[in-house]
């Protein structure tokens, strides 16, 4: 798991490199990226990340986007979170119902869970 900032940095360099290298990267290391970065709470960069995936031809899938949303709004960020889950179905990707209800404001706080589990 990449836990700090230095680790999630050199794993974006790392992809940078597969790419470089013209090994193509998967949906499950590019999404692995986007939740090390939202973790870190370096949150543009996560978004970046996902237009960066379309770039490389990935669809950003569920997990993408939730983590993304679900850790804006342990920052207090709703409605960066809330644009996080406007901007998934706007590319046809279903947010879980579980994290969709906590993102809607039925809940102000969401459990230490990982996002996979809502």
């Amino acid at each position: 798991a990449l836990g700090n900032s230095g680790e999630v940095h050199a794993a974006v360099e790392a992809y940078e490199n597969m790419k470089k290298e013209q090994v193509e990267p998967n949906l499950v290391v590019a999404s692995a990226l986007v939740d090390a970065l939202a973790k870190n709470q370096e949150f543009r960069k996560a978004h970046r990340f996902l237009d960066e995936m379309r770039l490389d031809g990935l669809d950003p899938n569920s997990f993408s986007y939730t983590t993304l949303a679900v850790n804006l709004f342990r920052a207090g960020m709703y409605e960066g979170a809330e644009q996080i889950v406007k901007e998934a179905e706007i590319y046809g990707v279903e947010i879980p119902e579980r994290a969709r209800e906590l993102l809607n404001g039925q809940a102000r706080e969401i459990p230490d869970v990982d996002p996979l589990q809502l």
